[in-house]
């Protein structure tokens, strides 16, 4: 089954990410070189980053470009089940092995 890229989740990821890393939307934009209202609107799921800086957005929020795009978390091998890390050691867990964010 295909992925689907949603804005709402999307944006719901950057801003979680984003607070967790403790950043306002302005500092954000500031790293990523976008203006405040750009990130509010990603946030809001009415726009989303272009193809082209997903990645540079994952790196500034410490996770990975799949995860950004389709909630797709890395295995922790350690601990057994699905794990994304955000920045600062923090680690937001979603759901069973393999089933990505609720």
């Amino acid at each position: 089954m295909a992925s689907r890229i949603d804005a709402v989740k999307i944006g719901g990821r950057i801003k979680k990410a984003r607070e967790a890393l403790e950043l306002s939307q302005s500092a954000l934009a500031k790293r990523l070189k976008v203006d405040q209202s750009t990130v509010a609107l990603w946030e809001k799921g009415e726009t989303m980053p272009r193809l082209n800086s997903v990645g540079t957005v994952a790196e500034e929020l410490a996770m990975t470009p799949e995860f950004l795009l389709f909630g797709i978390v890395q295995n922790d091998c350690h601990r057994g089940r699905h794990t994304q890390h955000h920045g600062g050691g923090i680690g937001v867990e979603w759901g069973a092995p393999g089933r990505g964010e609720p």
